[in-house]
């Protein structure tokens, strides 16, 4: 009995030890969940405060953890974060970028980093830049922790850097342009500025040329010694693709046979073969009975004159006239193979050899004034009448040489009648044994010479052309046989015209020449006003005391600033190879003289409308 009791107190007393130490140890678990719940509330605020956004979303894209930062960034509390979808605040652009990322961690287990336009509740969206990882919760589900950081402001930058950048670029680009065009501009000006330069001593080599011959008219030297002269200067004129060598040849006055005087750098046999040439006999020749300039590119059928060893070469022909168009002689210049016809090179030849004939002339004029002088010492008032009619015929030089000069601005008015005829002789070629309207183009081809007659004779009296006949025409049988003239260029240049007469249209009391001539002009007015093609109408009417024409093209017009200066002589708007300006001052002196009106209207980029009225014959003013 007493050793239960002894076993019973001892057991009561590792009971008490037991439980003191239970309470030691629940004191210490107490004391540490404290500390525990005090770490955990620390930690929980600095989650909660961090300076970054942290949020945890599950597999199914809902917040379930997040703290007040990332609620503060989203516009939103807290509780009310929890719970929802994170893809609500994500640009609607940017959810597949997201949902992307979303499902790489979940497979791959890997950090993704990617940037998102977020949506703020109540706020400006914002660019976000979002660290991703994957975690587990409690209950082994799988969660994703997002941390956002705020980087619309380094989005801001990089924008208005891109910006600058493509701004700086683009000047870059513009000033890149400028440069290259001003670069090409100043190459084009060099290279206008050497071609000008070049011309310019091209001209003044020209120049010198030729008052080296002007000072050769004045020296008192043989003719002989002065026609070696004169071809040693001619043959180094420069920008004319002439060979250093050349000739000249003097017609003799009793008989039509070429005498070669003077030459330079040709060969033995040519000078041999070439002493005395008859007129109309090869080159030279053709060119002394025609009175005009030949050209050959190389030893062509024509050059007749030839001998063994002979090297292929072109030529200049050039006539030399005298008074009335006399030939004196004939310049010959040798041309490289295939030179091309130039006309530059013909109007300086053409000069040399004028100032040539002068110099011939003039030596000739010295010569026989000397010989009459030896002859007739003691006979002065015989002297003095040669001296007078020397006097004479050196102003009928000057006179020629205006008349050459006003020529090539009237080239225009011959160009005319010269296109007519070989429209007409063309016509015939096609069209034989001869019909009623190859006969009409004979006729035409007739009246076309006559005019052109009329024209040269006008010419040598300083006088307009005129054939001086007056009598009745029809209007519209006279623009008939024109147009057929013109018919052929019109088809060319794709030109319909389109006429309209008025039955009762009177004849006027005209020089029929001359008012054809001046209709022929406004028609290849009004043809080179449409280059492109286009309409010309032609309309006739009459009132009590007019008959009135009107000639109407589609061209490009007259600009207004030109309107008031058209019928000036020698005012033109074409080039120099196309007009001269004396068409239409002509035409307006031909239809005032007949107490008529040429007036004309025009709009730029419209056309241009000419009319002419002349007087009904009995009227006030009528012939």
């Amino acid at each position: 009995m007493q050793k239960d009791n002894e076993i019973s107190s001892g057991k009561f007393i590792e009971l008490n030890t037991h439980q003191i130490e239970l309470e030691l140890r629940n004191e210490d678990l107490q004391q540490a969940q404290a500390e525990l719940e005090h770490s955990s509330k620390k930690l929980n605020d600095l989650y909660d405060f961090a300076p970054v956004s942290c949020l945890t979303v599950n597999d199914k894209g809902i917040v379930v953890e997040a703290n007040i930062t990332a609620a503060e960034m989203l516009g939103v509390e807290k509780r009310n974060l929890l719970n929802t979808p994170l893809s609500r605040f994500i640009a609607t652009e940017y959810l597949d970028t997201y949902y992307l990322c979303q499902k790489a961690i979940l497979e791959t287990k890997t950090r993704q980093c990617f940037e998102l336009r977020l949506k703020k509740v109540g706020g400006d969206d914002f660019w976000g830049s979002c660290e991703s990882e994957l975690v587990k919760d409690s209950g082994d589900a799988r969660c994703i922790r997002i941390v956002i950081s705020d980087i619309s402001k380094r989005k801001q930058a990089e924008l208005e850097l891109r910006r600058a950048h493509a701004e700086l670029e683009r000047k870059v680009r513009e000033r890149t342009r400028q440069l290259a065009q001003a670069n090409e501009d100043l190459q084009n000006e060099i290279v206008e500025h050497h071609i000008a330069r070049r011309e310019l001593e091209d001209y003044i080599r020209r120049q010198n040329v030729m008052n080296a011959l002007l000072q050769l008219s004045i020296d008192n030297f043989s003719l002989e010694e002065l026609l070696n002269r004169i071809i040693n200067h001619i043959i180094w004129l420069p920008g004319l693709g002439l060979e250093p060598s050349g000739v000249i040849f003097l017609k003799k006055k009793t008989s039509d046979y070429l005498v070669l005087k003077a030459y330079v750098n040709v060969p033995e046999d040519l000078v041999r073969v070439c002493s005395r040439r008859r007129v109309g006999e090869c080159l030279c020749g053709r060119a002394a009975l025609s009175a005009k300039v030949i050209f050959a590119t190389s030893l062509e059928a024509d050059h007749e004159v030839s001998y063994q060893g002979m090297l292929p070469h072109g030529h200049y022909c050039v006539p030399i006239l005298g008074a009335d168009d006399n030939v004196l002689g004939v310049l010959a210049l040798f041309l490289k193979v295939d030179t091309l016809r130039n006309k530059v090179v013909e109007e300086t030849l053409v000069a040399s050899g004028n100032v040539i004939a002068g110099i011939i002339e003039r030596t000739r004029a010295k010569t026989a004034l000397r010989k009459k002088n030896d002859e007739l010492e003691k006979r002065v008032e015989q002297r003095t009448l040669e001296l007078q009619k020397t006097q004479q015929q050196f102003l009928h030089v000057e006179k020629l040489s205006a008349i050459g000069r006003l020529s090539a601005s009237l080239a225009h008015e011959f160009n005319n009648p010269l296109q007519g005829i070989m429209t007409v002789l063309n016509g015939v070629a096609k069209r034989a044994p001869l019909e009623e309207e190859d006969m009409r183009l004979v006729w035409s081809a007739i009246e076309e010479c006559q005019r052109i007659k009329g024209l040269i004779r006008n010419l040598q009296d300083f006088n307009r052309p005129t054939s001086g006949k007056i009598e009745l025409m029809d209007l519209r049988k006279a623009i008939d046989i024109l147009l057929l003239l013109c018919k052929s260029d019109c088809k060319h240049r794709k030109i319909t015209v389109v006429t309209q007469y008025a039955e009762d249209t009177p004849s006027v009391m005209v020089v029929p020449d001359q008012i054809k001539q001046v209709i022929l002009n406004l028609l290849r007015n009004a043809a080179d006003a449409c280059p492109d093609g286009g309409t010309i109408h032609i309309a006739t009417r009459s009132t009590d005391d007019e008959v009135i024409l009107q000639i109407r093209d589609t061209g490009i017009g007259i600009k207004p600033e030109n309107l008031g200066r058209i019928f000036e002589p020698f005012f033109t708007t074409k080039s120099e190879t196309k007009g001269t300006g004396l068409g239409l001052s002509t035409s307006y002196g031909i239809i005032k003289k007949y107490n008529g009106r040429l007036e004309v209207e025009s709009e730029p980029g419209r056309g241009t409308t000419f009319t002419i009225a002349l007087p009904v014959p009995g009227a006030p003013d009528g012939t």
